[in-house]
């Protein structure tokens, strides 16, 4: 198993424990533009895992096509991490979501230097 899969698998992993942290402590409702509407938010990460799928399948295939949309999953991860925490920093307290943001970002960078 390649490095980039391997960490792919890891993001995806906290992508997941990222996304029941938000559902628990009700990230749709906390936003700073205001609350996003429940079947907005879930559509949304249908949508994302979707991708996620779509990833994992080029990768196991090694499809050279796969390099621009791992770029476009971790540029995404690292603003959704930034985010967060950004977010818990400028409330000066917890944000939903900003706990398994802290593992996302750190595992993005990593995973974004590996791509370079």
């Amino acid at each position: 198993m390649s490095t980039i899969l391997l960490i792919y698998i890891l993001l995806v992993i906290i992508l997941v424990l990222h996304l029941i942290e938000e559902v628990k402590h009700g990230f749709h409702k906390k936003l700073p533009v205001g609350e996003i509407p429940k079947w907005l938010f879930i559509s949304l990460n249908v949508l994302i895992y979707i991708f996620c799928a779509v990833i994992l399948i080029l990768l196991i295939q090694d499809n050279p096509s796969v390099k621009i949309l791992l770029w476009i999953f971790g540029i995404g991860m690292l603003l959704n991490g930034l985010g967060h925490i950004g977010m818990m920093i400028t409330r000066r307290s917890y944000f939903p979501g900003g706990i398994t943001a802290i593992p996302l970002l750190l595992l993005t960078i990593y995973f974004l230097v590996l791509l370079g």
